[in-house]
């Protein structure tokens, strides 16, 4: 038997582009992948999963040492980056995840709430079938051992029942990871959550204690902390040493911050340099507005149910502190320490991208595109992210979003964005909706949609050259795994022709030198390719020719422009 996991399954790449489960789990997969496990198989059972994969997609294939499979539902329209072999399973045929976890040695569960039921003890008795000796069941929230906390906010018992199935029969052992809300994320999408409104800037403390502290931790810290789980050996060779079996059908404590709301509202005013009298600050008694949440579920509001589990977790009696009742296992897991004004950075800026308006003009366009994408909100906030993400390495770079309008009508061409220091707009064709086949319009419409919102977050200091522009807006929706059907990378044309031929190049650049966009997207011009690589944009042109021609690619696709005329 091995000392060390190898193979690792993980569940639940939410393809639609929502918010903080898929952050989550991408944090995961970059994770693993940097702390060396040396195998890697990722399920992706919802559809569209590709959407959502650039950031693990730059950061597990890049001199990666891992056999990755990508385990997705047979009617998901994802792409899965080249280098990553794809195996269909459906959760009606268990048969198919029995076949998918074979010689897996743990499987990881990351699902949203909103995930169809039955779906994790389906891969728990999958996993026991075929001998998966590890599960890290879908926890990532607060104290388990906290039996009124889970009782009130609705979502332990779901949770408590995996945990017993798994011990039930008998097989894999699992690891609960206690890691309570994500911090960038419940910061920025809303007062439901830790009571920050960032368009009004006002903030409902909960209750008059507003010193109430509770563990939070962000993104990357949980991602960390599973990679640091799995990496572990999987028993002690002396007292000295941190094993998996020390975890074994237990909590496994991690946390960025112990804070209060109104340690978040300071770190807020430091971050944007806003004074406290220019925020309106109210109060509510947390166990009213749990009431209220609860009533608002009952009436069918969705945003009840963060409005109830957030309000319950700030209660005075403790049950949020984990930290000053259990101790934390950051140390025994190597974790960081973060930075609170890091992580508000982040969430501020997360909070620019809600200011979203939609305007559709009657046409058969429009239809095909609310069709094909119900919910552009969401996915155009997940596509903010990727942006962010492949786009800046420093926050400070980031100049927030204030308002978007997406227009969807008719008119020639593909798409086209204006900006202003106050508002952004997108527009796209109706038209060209329309004309799209079938088979290729829904990746066609998010890969247009993720080139425009490339724009709304370029906000270059200074001109920027046409290649470079458009280039960078095709480089971020290759990465995004959302690639036009027609595009090809191949011999032939110029780094200068801009779009998807100028984005291949860039994508082959950043394989060799990494952060190399994150420095043309802070001086874009070609001088910066020359400071980051030692060579001239022609000499490297030129290699990447070479490795083009060597291996047979064939002549590239002829670039073709998203814009439409303005």
């Amino acid at each position: 038997m091995s000392k060390y996991i190898k193979n690792v399954a993980i569940v639940g790449w939410r393809g639609d582009l929502t918010s903080g489960q898929q952050l989550q789990m991408e944090e995961v997969a970059q994770a693993v992948r940097n702390n060396g496990t040396p195998s890697l198989a990722l399920t992706l059972p919802s559809t569209g999963a590709a959407s959502s994969i650039s950031t693990y997609r730059n950061l597990l294939l890049r001199g990666r040492k891992h056999n990755l499979v990508a385990l997705t539902r047979a009617e998901s329209t994802s792409k899965v980056p080249e280098g990553i072999r794809t195996v269909h399973v459906d959760y009606d045929q268990p048969a198919t995840l029995v076949a998918a976890l074979q010689g897996i040695d743990a499987l990881v569960i990351t699902m949203a709430v909103t995930a169809p039921r039955g779906q994790s003890e389906k891969l728990i008795r999958a996993a026991a079938q075929v001998s998966v000796p590890w599960v890290i069941p879908n926890e990532y929230g607060t104290d388990f051992t906290q039996s009124a906390l889970q009782k009130d906010t609705l979502i332990g018992p779901p949770k408590a029942a995996d945990r017993k199935l798994i011990e039930d029969l008998g097989v894999s052992s699992w690891i609960g990871v206690v890691c309570s809300f994500w911090y960038e994320y419940s910061l920025s999408s809303g007062p439901e959550l830790f009571g920050f409104d960032f368009s009004k800037k006002s903030v409902t403390f909960y209750g008059k204690e507003e010193e109430v502290r509770i563990n939070t931790s962000t993104f990357p810290q949980t991602g960390r902390a599973v990679a640091a789980l799995l990496s572990l050996p999987i028993e002690a060779e002396d007292k000295a040493t941190v094993s998996l079996s020390q975890f074994r059908n237990g909590p496994a404590y991690v946390s960025s911050f112990r804070v209060s709301q109104s340690e978040m509202l300071e770190s807020v005013l430091r971050v944007t340099g806003d004074k406290r009298s220019d925020w309106t600050i109210s109060y509510e008694d947390a166990a009213e507005r749990h009431a209220k949440g609860m009533e608002r579920m009952k009436e069918g509001d969705r945003l009840g149910f963060p409005q109830q589990l957030y309000a319950r977790v700030f209660y005075p009696d403790g049950s949020g502190d984990y930290e000053s009742r259990h101790g934390l296992d950051n140390e025994k897991l190597g974790l960081p320490k973060d930075d609170l004004d890091d992580a508000t950075g982040v969430a501020v800026k997360m909070s620019g991208e809600k200011g979203l308006t939609l305007h559709l003009a009657e046409s058969a366009g429009v239809l095909i595109f609310m069709k094909l994408l119900p919910d552009p909100f969401s996915f155009l906030t997940r596509a903010s992210h990727q942006c962010i993400s492949l786009l800046f390495s420093d926050v400070k770079d980031i100049t927030p979003i204030p308002a978007l309008d997406l227009h969807i009508r008719p008119m020639e061409g593909v798409a086209h964005t204006t900006g202003t220091e106050t508002s952004n707009e997108i527009h796209f064709s109706s038209t060209y909706i329309a004309s799209l086949e079938p088979s290729v319009a829904s990746n066609e419409i998010r890969g247009v949609l993720v080139h425009e919102m490339v724009h709304v977050w370029q906000a270059y200091r200074t001109p920027a050259p046409h290649w470079i522009v458009e280039g960078v807006a095709d480089y971020v929706r290759l990465r995004a795994g959302l690639g036009a059907a027609h595009w090809k990378r191949g011999v032939g044309g110029s780094w200068r022709d801009g779009y998807e031929r100028t984005g291949f190049f860039l994508d082959w650049v950043e394989t060799i030198f990494p952060g190399f966009v994150f420095e043309l997207t802070r001086k874009p011009c070609e001088s910066t390719v020359v400071e980051k690589t030692g060579e001239s944009p022609d000499s490297l042109w030129n290699m990447y020719q070479e490795d083009l021609a060597a291996s047979e690619s064939g002549p590239a696709s002829r670039p073709v422009p998203t814009h439409a005329a303005k």
